[in-house]
């Protein structure tokens, strides 16, 4: 069988570097798409996960010769998950690679990639993908919703971003739901995000916040109840107001200094649309004000730990005093 000259210009080795599994997922995909060309990919492709690596199993993956292809491709996921001596294995391949196959690792740390970067980038290649931006997240969500012959509102834009989040892999699952929702209709609006997106529980817990942040108590009460419902722990949302209060003290003296909304970012090491929304909340209170909201949740956490008020009615009572405080 004559050999694809794509399928021979695939390098030994691959490392994909990221959190974001829709990422690691679409440069799989890509690579995987220039072996289907040519037939079963069945027979030269296998995967292996680095928490349960058998490491004998591997190794002859990757030095078993094609059966119908110029390369076989063998993915090992979650190398961070590595144990030392397989760690030691992999990266004694990496000094001297098979011909025949082509290693695609996935490292979702990007913090333990230093020496697996060198290693890799000296025989083969690193893809990587920073976190998307605000604007880069909302043209991609345009993009995928143009791809399907759509358009989407500015409020609806923002409504997804905040129900889902910077999941790539599941914004693309709800941008399919809302285009056969919207199949008769050129344009996604918000009342049917609100709709057929559900919250994730960290896009309601920035939901929670921002409403306090907005000081709007009827919708801070009900996301926080709804919160309740899905997950009890009252001291872990108590845990996260103090920090993102504490944050907003800071975001506000940076600003009050001249500091920038990028300077916010790098500072308080938050995503840029976070730091988009402590600059508008801060401006909903006066620097005397956030002082008496950090002594309202010291307070309450106080007479949490002491056993004088319930963590649950605690939490409403503090949220109803941040969005009243005066």
């Amino acid at each position: 069988m004559q050999r694809n000259s794509e399928v021979e210009d695939l390098k030994p080795v691959y490392l994909i570097v990221g959190e974001d599994p829709y990422f690691f997922n679409q440069s799989l995909k890509k690579l995987k798409q220039r072996l289907e060309r040519e037939g079963d990919l069945l027979l030269d492709y296998q995967e292996f996960d680095a928490g349960e690596l058998d490491t004998e199993a591997l190794m002859n993956a990757l030095r078993t010769p094609s059966f119908l292809f110029g390369k076989r491709v063998v993915v090992l996921k979650r190398i961070e998950q590595l144990k030392e001596a397989d760690r030691q294995r992999v990266k004694e391949y990496l000094q001297d690679p098979a011909d025949s196959s082509s290693l695609i690792l996935q490292l979702g740390d990007p913090k333990k990639g230093g020496p697996w970067r060198k290693m890799v980038g000296a025989r083969g290649e690193v893809r990587e993908k920073e976190k998307y931006t605000w604007n880069q997240l909302r043209s991609w969500i345009r993009q995928k919703v143009g791809q399907g012959g759509k358009s989407i509102s500015g409020d609806a834009l923002q409504e997804l971003i905040i129900r889902v989040g910077p999941d790539l892999e599941q914004m693309e699952k709800e941008i399919e739901k809302l285009l056969l929702y919207y199949a008769d209709d050129q344009e996604i609006k918000k009342a049917g995000v609100e709709k057929i997106v559900s919250r994730s529980r960290e896009s309601s817990v920035f939901h929670l916040l921002n409403a306090v942040g907005r000081r709007k108590a009827e919708e801070s009460l009900s996301t926080f109840k709804n919160l309740m419902i899905q997950e009890k722990n009252p001291l872990g949302l108590l845990a996260l107001l103090t920090r993102h209060f504490r944050h907003l003290i800071l975001a506000k003296s940076f600003y009050e200094q001249g500091g920038s909304q990028r300077q916010i970012e790098e500072s308080l090491q938050v995503r840029d649309f976070v730091a988009a929304s402590y600059l508008e909340q801060i401006r909903n209170f006066t620097n005397k004000q956030l002082t008496k909201v950090y002594r309202l949740i010291l307070e309450t956490e106080y007479r949490i730990k002491s056993g004088e008020l319930e963590p649950t009615k605690a939490l409403e009572l503090l949220i109803v005093g941040i969005v009243k405080v005066r």
